[in-house]
């Protein structure tokens, strides 16, 4: 059974508005819908016309196609089902040749296959993302030697990703940032004010005291926009957003192509 293309979390909100004609037209055909199913028959006539049955029927079909539609969109826009979209890497971005120091260093960052990911903490997309594909990719003794960074990228959907954000960075004042990011991801539904100081503990870090005033005067800030600016500028519409060697993949790779696109950049990076 092939695998499906992994979801992510869109920049913006998506859904039918974004489609006003369409919308209004699935709008109509509810309301039409209600029209016809709603009337109680005239009292000249308990009987139901040919006329009444084909409006009724028309109905149907109008309401089912534009449940169809925004299903179709749905995945479209979701990656819900296989898809056709061949993966492909866009061009380099020199931005991505040297991510600086608002990035989270996971692995080896001397080697020659180099992943960034730009993430959002409070996405289940990315925790989903971590546990299916990557942790298991750089568990793999074939693939210890890859490098991968991530990079903040908090979206406005999500109303604590960018206070989740600041605190990871404020376990690394303390050496524990990965671990806090690792425990952030697998503890995104207790999400809120009196979590970080509680993921920071179990994470290792030693001083919550220290860590709690950081976090309370968002010390990183300007860390956290560094990683967004750039997540804008190399063209990331969602998280999480993966790039190779400085070139970003036009869709979420899933384990088996981001594979087969590690090896392929360490056969170049021999000739």
């Amino acid at each position: 059974m092939r695998d499906l293309q992994p979801a992510g979390c869109l920049l913006r909100r998506t859904d039918l508005t974004q489609d006003p004609a369409g919308a209004i037209a699935a709008g109509e055909n509810q309301q039409e819908f209600n029209r016809s199913t709603l009337v109680k028959p005239s009292s000249s006539s308990t009987a139901r016309t040919p006329t009444n049955r084909f409006e009724v029927v028309a109905t149907w079909i109008l309401a089912l196609s534009a449940l169809a539609i925004a299903i179709l969109l749905a995945l479209r826009v979701f990656g819900g089902g296989p898809t056709d979209s061949t993966l492909q890497l866009g061009s380099p971005s020199p931005q991505l040749e040297s991510v600086g120091a608002f990035s989270l260093e996971l692995a080896d960052s001397t080697a020659g296959v180099r992943i960034v990911e730009f993430v959002d903490l409070q996405c289940t997309a990315c925790a989903h993302y971590h546990k299916s594909v990557l942790a298991p990719l750089l568990k793999e003794p074939r693939f210890t030697a890859v490098s991968l960074k991530l990079v903040h990228f908090p979206l406005d959907v999500h109303p604590l990703a960018r206070d989740a954000a600041l605190a990871s960075e404020c376990a690394r004042e303390q050496n524990r940032m990965g671990e806090f990011v690792e425990l952030a991801l697998h503890n995104q539904r207790s999400f809120g004010p009196s979590a970080w100081t509680r993921i920071a503990s179990e994470s290792g870090v030693a001083d919550t005291v220290q860590f709690g005033e950081c976090v309370r005067t968002a010390r990183y800030a300007s860390r956290v926009a560094e990683g967004e600016r750039l997540a804008l500028a190399v063209g990331a519409k969602g998280t999480p957003t993966l790039a190779l060697n400085g070139r970003v993949f036009n869709r979420l790779p899933r384990l088996d192509e981001l594979k087969e696109h590690i090896q392929r950049a360490e056969k170049r990076s021999k000739r």
